[in-house]
């Protein structure tokens, strides 16, 4: 779905616009988008769950990471341990919206606990362990999305689906430090 060259037009979470240029290509069971946009230029590895693709997005690689979190327990994640891969590995349930590693728990999975805090539709992800602090969570059919980057204000998390318009691709997207969430469209170039 992501895969390819896009025209992008987005509200910002403060308030605000963008537009500009995505690319999106698949590397092995991930997706990698960049963003070179009227905001500046990031990046973005993203995994397939429930129909859509989940993303988190940075100002570059170096410790941008996202979890697929299940109820049940079972994780994937990515880089695991590098960029194009994804993990799976089973966690231990610590109470609602609360994950931690167990005995069985794949060592490379980046984080020793996760929890989601707040009751709004976009949560905030307390990460103990691991190489950020805090991340954002947004809710799928089973489980939860969490967005990780070294810095929680430009961390970004986005929910990708078909869009309204035939061809055209829609997110949802959270901002680290702001409660409500933006859109973005990509439209295919050319």
């Amino acid at each position: 779905m992501l895969v390819g060259k896009w025209d992008a037009e987005a509200t910002v979470p403060g308030g605000g616009t963008y537009t500009g240029r995505v690319v999106g290509r698949r590397v092995g069971p991930t997706v990698e988008l960049e963003w070179e946009v009227t905001a500046g230029h990031y990046v973005g590895l993203g995994l397939e769950a429930a129909g859509a693709w989940w993303v988190a997005c940075g100002e570059d690689w170096d410790g941008l990471g996202l979890a697929l979190l299940y109820e049940g327990g079972a994780a994937r994640w990515a880089p695991a341990p590098g960029r194009g891969e994804a993990g799976a590995t089973t966690l231990v349930s610590c109470g609602t919206r609360c994950w931690a590693a167990g005995p069985d728990t794949d060592p490379g999975f980046p984080f020793d606990a996760v929890g989601l805090n707040e009751s709004w539709y976009l949560r905030e992800a307390e990460l103990q362990g691991g190489p950020a602090g805090r991340g954002l969570a947004l809710p799928f059919p089973g489980g939860h999305a969490v967005a990780w980057y070294p810095l929680f204000e430009q961390t970004v998390i986005l929910r990708y689906g078909p869009g309204r318009e035939p061809g055209t691709v829609e997110a949802m997207w959270g901002l680290g430090g702001h409660h409500r969430l933006a859109a973005e469209t990509l439209r295919p170039v050319g």
